[in-house]
């Protein structure tokens, strides 16, 4: 299983009081280096640092969504599911238009803080666009992705 995969099942499963910690796993992963703050310059690993020392956890995980990719999240109950109480999509937007997520294009997830489900979207999303011929199915939950 890939890293991004990995994290992304981590953060599925985490509580509200590990999320600046796994933001910070997550943009080390996908920039390949830890965010820090630099001096001057407006430029997005500022802006995510920022983000993380107020506690904007839920902006911060929005910047590591792809590009091209469009994002939702909210509460989710069902009273006879047992998942996370929130929900988050990522979703590839060339795809919206055609009105076509057979392809896997369009990756659901829960986890225990708005935060954490949109990052481990994001992880995945990143995952699938990232891997020549890696779909993800509709819908993953942890432990549902098995990589070939």
């Amino acid at each position: 299983m890939s890293e991004l995969l990995k994290l992304a099942e981590r953060c599925e499963q985490a509580t509200a009081e590990q999320q600046r910690e796994l933001l910070a796993e997550a943009w080390t992963l996908t920039h390949g280096k830890p965010p820090r703050a630099n001096r001057g310059g407006d430029n997005p690993e500022n802006k995510f640092v920022a983000l993380l020392n107020a506690e904007g956890f839920e902006s911060a995980a929005m910047m590591l969504v792809p590009e091209g990719w469009g994002k939702m999240v909210g509460d989710y109950w069902v009273d006879f599911e047992k998942k996370p109480p929130f929900v988050a999509e990522c979703y590839d937007l060339s795809r919206v238009a055609q009105d076509d997520f057979a392809d896997g294009e369009l990756i659901q997830t829960w986890a225990h803080t708005p935060a954490l489900a949109l990052c481990a979207a994001a992880l995945r999303a990143i995952h699938s666009t990232s891997t020549p011929g890696t779909r993800l199915p509709l819908t993953t939950a942890p432990g549902q992705i098995d990589e070939a």
